[in-house]
């Protein structure tokens, strides 16, 4: 068997997006930096394949929230913008602790639904706990979340490892 080097969570936004309904995202050739962009450099010219991602919000027990998450790769100077998952997600009743990372007014999606996507999967549903999206992301050299707030979430967030 092979080795995988371990990665801890780090959180997608500094600070939970409120936005209701997806920021636009088109080609550019400025190189993408926004809040949600994150580089899967691994060192030298390689970059991670696989990227895991746990979905949390505030809102009460059952509210919704959309995410999508691009990869990013570019052209000779201009970035190409690719979907790489749309997701819907349900809040559950699963919170993060105070003063900590995750807040306890935050909570952890235990429901998401692929609306699309490439190469996408999920851990087992509804269990009121922390449900993992599993992506492969090879060949992308950044990726980026953007969200919605749906109908009910108050905000979005998520928590995001590359290996």
């Amino acid at each position: 068997m092979g080795t995988t080097a371990r990665r801890d969570w780090s959180k997608f936004l500094t600070t939970n997006d409120t936005t209701n309904g997806y920021a636009s995202r088109v080609a550019t050739t400025t190189e993408p930096v926004d809040a949600g962009v994150k580089s899967l450099d691994a060192g030298g010219d390689q970059n991670w394949t696989t990227l895991e991602v746990l979905l949390f919000g505030a809102g009460a027990d059952n509210a919704t929230l959309g995410a999508r998450i691009l990869g990013w790769r570019k052209i000779s100077t201009l970035w190409v913008p690719t979907i790489l998952a749309d997701l819907s997600g349900t809040l559950s009743t699963s919170v993060g602790v105070a003063s900590a990372a995750v807040l306890n007014t935050d909570r952890f999606v235990d429901t998401v639904t692929i609306n699309g996507g490439i190469n996408v999967a999920t851990g087992y549903a509804a269990q009121n706990q922390p449900l993992v999206i599993q992506l492969d992301v090879s060949g992308y050299s950044k990726v980026e979340l953007i969200t919605t707030t749906g109908g009910s979430a108050t905000n979005v967030n998520a928590l995001y490892a590359a290996f």
